[in-house]
């Protein structure tokens, strides 16, 4: 998999980085082509050119990854549909819920057409993979819910890596109309932490940890949090 990562921006500012894997055969170089082209035409508004989050962050204005460029539009999307959400506390620092979804989503992931005409994906902070998220759009390209998933950092580790309870937040806006995703957001947790288990068979296992509904009410200025499942 070739994709553009960052440095995170809970680590500090973003640098983009451009990670690429020589093609060995004439298929690989293919999927390369068929990849920058995703960088190339992938937007919000066109999500089926769109093969992975990544490429909702970074384009290619040319031929090849000498000129890549962060795009604005998922950020921004992000940050409206999450402004107002509770602020999150991690080991004494304090961050947004748009940083972490946004950090949490940059990582290729995994992508579903819904029968409803939704877009589901999936993404992972790069080189931080217990930090994972999903988001879904509606046909349209806009943002009906955000979930992020990563460990519990008031829980101390089983060892000196891994073993933490996984924490599921979902963050919706109309709960009556987009709760129909929740139950498909918590399938995909509950495999994505069977998966790293499978993965890393030496190391302590992770488990679901809290589930919880964040909904935010119509003006966004206050936000109601149900806890679906307690540790």
């Amino acid at each position: 998999m070739v994709y553009a990562s960052p440095r995170p921006r809970r680590s500090g500012a973003a640098v983009l980085v451009v990670l690429i894997a020589a093609a060995s055969s004439s298929l690989a170089q293919a999927n390369q082509t068929a990849n920058e082209k995703g960088y190339h035409d992938c937007k919000l508004r066109h999500l089926e050119a769109c093969q992975n989050t990544n490429q909702m962050f970074v384009g290619l204005r040319g031929p090849g990854w000498s000129d890549s460029h962060n795009k604005p539009e998922l950020p921004a999307a992000i940050a409206r549909f999450l402004r107002g959400a509770p602020t999150i506390h991690v080991a004494g620092q304090s961050f947004s819920a748009a940083e972490v979804a946004e950090e949490s989503l940059w990582g290729p992931g995994k992508r579903f057409h819904l029968p409803s005409g939704a877009w589901f994906f999936t993404g992972f902070t790069p080189h931080d993979a217990p930090d994972r998220a999903a988001i879904v759009f509606d046909a349209a390209g806009d943002v009906l819910l955000i979930a992020t998933l990563g460990p519990d950092m008031n829980v101390p580790p089983k060892t000196g890596y891994g073993g933490r309870p996984q924490n599921l937040t979902i963050y919706l806006h109309n709960a009556e109309r987009d709760g129909k995703y929740v139950e498909r957001v918590v399938h995909w947790a509950r495999d994505s932490i069977s998966d790293s288990n499978t993965s890393y068979p030496d190391l302590p296992k992770d488990e679901m940890g809290a589930i919880m509904i964040v909904t935010a009410a119509k003006d966004q200025r206050h936000w109601s949090t149900r806890v679906l499942k307690e540790h």
